[in-house]
């Protein structure tokens, strides 16, 4: 990366967003978050907007040396059952507006999202995953991230950048907690006040769960 490069991280808000833009930060890497969410934080800029606003994404571009675009945008499981049409605007027309920008402005990678549920019909819990896996979709939300993944390797082939998807499981941690995945957090939350936690999953689910 040069002097001047920047990481733009969509989505940078969220759970893992903020995380990731603090790292970069750590590690005296430009970072930028743009999000639809009114938080700001201090160290790193923030620009708010809507992904599937291609001009206003398009002046980030243009201001900017973007080297790398991390993708996090995405309506979580539940959200996306519940709303199958916003999930599909945010999912798929927000990364092809990303794909867009990324080519015509000269970014080096592409790293996207996706989820380690695309892999549950295969997954043995006794054994390691490879990227060869058999990909599964059994929702909007899994096809959504499957579109993406196959759309994000083809259209690399002919961009010139490096596409990257990172099929993350599911992340816990201590914090405030969200109106559709409270669970996350209140696993956490409730060893100190104590209480009943709801986990909105069936009772023979395997879930893959990252501890931050």
């Amino acid at each position: 990366m040069e002097k001047n490069d920047r990481v733009l991280v969509v989505g940078g808000s969220g759970f893992i967003g903020r995380s990731l833009c603090q790292t970069l930060t750590n590690l005296k890497i430009s970072a930028i978050n743009f999000s639809n969410n009114n938080e700001d934080v201090d160290c790193y800029e923030n620009i708010h907007g809507d992904i599937t606003d291609k001009a206003c994404l398009e002046l980030i571009f243009n201001k900017h040396s973007i080297y790398s675009v991390v993708n996090l945008a995405s309506l979580l499981y539940s959200d996306s059952i519940k709303n199958p049409i916003k999930a599909t605007r945010i999912g798929v027309e927000g990364s092809i507006n990303l794909f867009e920008l990324s080519k015509k402005h000269n970014v080096k990678r592409f790293i996207s999202a996706s989820s380690t549920c695309l892999l549950r019909p295969s997954l043995d819990i006794r054994k390691g995953v490879s990227e060869d896996a058999t990909v599964f979709t059994d929702s909007i939300y899994e096809e959504i991230k499957r579109f993406v993944e196959e759309i994000g390797v083809r259209i690399s082939l002919t961009c010139g950048f490096e596409f990257i998807s990172s099929r993350i499981s599911l992340v816990v941690g201590p914090g405030h907690p969200s109106s559709t995945s409270a669970y996350r957090t209140e696993i956490f939350n409730r060893l100190v006040s104590g209480g009943e936690i709801h986990i909105p999953f069936q009772k023979d689910e395997v879930l893959p769960i990252s501890h931050y």
